[in-house]
């Protein structure tokens, strides 16, 4: 019997080092004709299965990676926009993370713009957006109808800051489109990349479509995302961890599904069907009544790349530094609604950890702890800063974990009664032979 063949990691060409499952083409048709109400038959003829694959820097891929064809992407953001979960309003956190290292004046660029909706985040900066599919429909001047590959022709090395985000999961060869990125950027330019990172509440919800083909083909670790930027000989600043923002959905779906998925991320079972259904609805229900707990804001489900091409860095002043925000979007999104509801405090975060999980260096000059007394008066302190639910947070989450009681147990009766009433049959006919 012949060995299995591993694929190449599309980053780094080393050989995958496991097979996660496989995931055959009629169970994603199904799941996204039926749970998301959109064809994805044409972007997998003459495909059979896929295998899901994790490679030695942790990146998950799908392979052979097919993308979605334009049919598929209209009817997807067609359904997203009826829906309400995307509008050209929508301001992701990754958004403002960029935009807070992105001087005034700056050219910047961004890939895979989308309606451009980053550009209100940047109204400092000389902004000119990248979309092939969506630069006809978007009221946002600078938006072209390009690839990133034709753009470069005439605008290599140009960019100030070069911006990408939730992109490069979607492309067959995210390497050769980083690549592009880079190219785009002056000597010393930032370059920004967002991505969704892999073993995060999102990997563990069932059947979850937004992490199925044709859609996402990679997820991401920071160790791939380290190896992409090597790739392309830029100088990684920092990779980090996005707030939940507006995916405060994702956030209580994943908490309130019954089933969370480790290895197995798709199954045609009953069960998965149900319990993907009933913590959807719930889930979203929740996120628009309370967001996301400000104890877990800073966990998210995105990783963010902050890198900057090799050379020296032209003499333009960060953000903040040289120009006044007052009217800008950037401004009271930033200061206000949006670090507010994370629970955001600036200096007053205690930097307990990183995200690598070793400690924080100490803070010189702090005293340390001298006494029990003091510890206690410490302890009592740090537990009058938790917030804690309003009555009407606790109703509504108690109704709704008992309405989720409810669906199940409905679910199991009436599983119980189909088999109740298929084994009389079986032994009814049983006995009339």
């Amino acid at each position: 019997m012949p060995t299995e063949s591993a694929p190449l990691c599309p980053v780094t060409g080393e050989p995958a080092v496991r097979r996660v499952q496989w995931v055959t083409t009629r169970l994603l048709i199904d799941l996204w004709r039926y749970a998301a109400k959109v064809d994805a038959r044409s972007s997998f003829v003459g495909l059979q299965r896929f295998g899901l694959w994790e490679s030695p820097s942790g990146l998950y891929f799908f392979d052979p990676p097919r993308e979605g064809d334009h049919l598929f992407y209209s009817g997807l953001y067609a359904r997203l926009k009826a829906a309400r979960l995307f509008t050209h309003e929508t301001v992701r956190e990754e958004f403002l993370i960029a935009a807070r290292r992105i001087p005034a004046g700056a050219r910047v660029l961004d890939v895979g713009c989308g309606p451009g909706n980053f550009r209100q985040c940047v109204p400092h900066a000389e902004y000119t957006g990248l979309d092939p599919d969506c630069a006809g429909d978007s009221p946002v001047a600078g938006i072209r109808a390009e690839t990133l590959a034709d753009h470069l022709l005439g605008h290599a090395t140009s960019y100030d800051a070069v911006c990408c985000f939730e992109v490069i999961e979607h492309v067959r060869d995210p390497k050769t489109l980083f690549a592009e990125i880079v190219a785009a950027a002056r000597p010393g330019g930032l370059i920004c990349v967002s991505v969704p990172r892999a073993q995060s509440p999102m990997t563990r919800i069932p059947n979850f479509l937004i992490n199925a083909p044709p859609h996402h083909l990679t997820c991401w670790s920071e160790a791939a995302l380290r190896a992409l930027a090597n790739s392309a000989g830029v100088e990684v600043e920092s990779v980090e961890s996005a707030p939940w923002g507006s995916n405060s959905g994702i956030y209580w779906i994943e908490r309130l599904s019954p089933i969370k998925c480790r290895d197995v991320h798709f199954r045609g079972a009953l069960s998965w069907h149900a319990a993907s259904a009933i913590a959807s609805l719930l889930g979203i229900a929740l996120s628009r009544l309370f967001g996301v707990p400000k104890a877990s804001a800073a966990g998210g489900i995105g990783l963010m790349l902050i890198a900057r091409t090799p050379g020296r860095s032209a003499a333009l002043k960060p953000a903040g530094e040289g120009f006044t925000t007052e009217n800008s979007y950037f401004s009271w999104r930033a200061a206000g609604f949006s670090y507010m509801r994370l629970g955001w405090r600036g200096a007053e975060r205690p930097r307990a950890a990183s995200f690598s999980g070793r400690a924080a260096p100490a803070v010189a000059g702090s005293d340390p702890m001298t006494n029990p007394f003091e510890f206690i008066q410490q302890v009592r302190a740090e537990a009058a800063k938790v917030v804690w639910p309003t009555r009407r947070e606790t109703l509504v989450t108690t109704g709704l974990v008992l309405l989720l009681v409810a669906f199940a147990s409905l679910f199991f009766v009436v599983v119980d009664e189909v088999l109740r009433t298929a084994v009389a049959l079986a032994l009814g006919f049983g006995r009339g032979g």
